[in-house]
């Protein structure tokens, strides 16, 4: 989602487009094999992933208001970055650099300060919390798991890997766990979305609306995550 002007730059920048992306379109920003597992922050300025193209997964975001996109064909327009091969050290902005650990699964708190992440090491993982202005990365303590997102600034929604179709939500303060639900299948990434939960599994996708309760059951093939 680029800023919603559609109005040409400047001339240095003429060939140069702002505009919305509308239902139905598609924007791809990276070109890592960062396995598909992206999240955009609230404002939709922003994109977090992992990328291996320093030898450690680590977790970098990229700032949709400081790249410039262009106009390849009518309707079609890319990120300069990609066409121009610039070198992705100027593009994507740092969040961990760890050489002995590989993280996966990044997520925006609401607040856009934190990112949430598993973090891969010495033949466990754990969820960590780390803070974009600092740097400053924080264990949790809470291992073994298969995906995690934000339930509030201060709570997550995670999933164990010996109990893979439970969802639970624990307190990073308190460090109670509650269980949310069971889905029908082996979960594997979950999903926000105004007052719904998505839960992608094996064989489908399962869905819980969080005021009322109500769940619904959506079969279809996941080949990922």
């Amino acid at each position: 989602r680029p800023p919603r002007s559609t109005r040409k730059e400047s001339s240095a920048a003429s060939d140069v487009y702002k505009r919305q992306v509308k239902n139905g379109e598609n924007l791809v920003i990276t070109y890592d094999n960062n396995d598909g597992l992206i999240d955009w922050d609230k404002t939709g300025k922003r994109i977090v992933f992992t990328s291996s193209f320093t030898g450690t997964k680590n977790i970098y975001y990229i700032d949709l208001m400081n790249i410039r996109f262009s106009s390849t064909t009518k309707g079609f327009y890319t990120a300069n970055y990609i066409n121009d091969f610039i070198d992705k050290e100027k593009v994507y902005v740092p969040i961990t650099s760890n050489i002995d650990t590989s993280y996966e699964c990044p997520k925006w708190s609401n607040s856009g300060n934190r990112i949430v992440s598993i973090a891969k090491y010495k033949g466990t993982n754990e969820i960590f919390y780390t803070n974009r202005s600092t740097l400053k990365s924080i264990g949790t303590g809470i291992k073994n798991v298969v995906t995690v997102n934000w339930k509030s600034n201060s709570e997550f929604y995670y999933v164990k890997k010996e109990e893979p179709t439970k969802l639970y939500q624990i307190n990073i303060k308190t460090k109670k766990d509650s269980l949310i639900l069971t889905a029908p299948q082996e979960i594997l990434g979950i999903s926000k979305q105004k007052g719904t939960l998505y839960l992608a599994c094996i064989g489908g996708v399962f869905e819980y609306k969080k005021n009322s309760g109500k769940k619904g059951w959506y079969k279809m093939n996941i080949n990922g995550k």
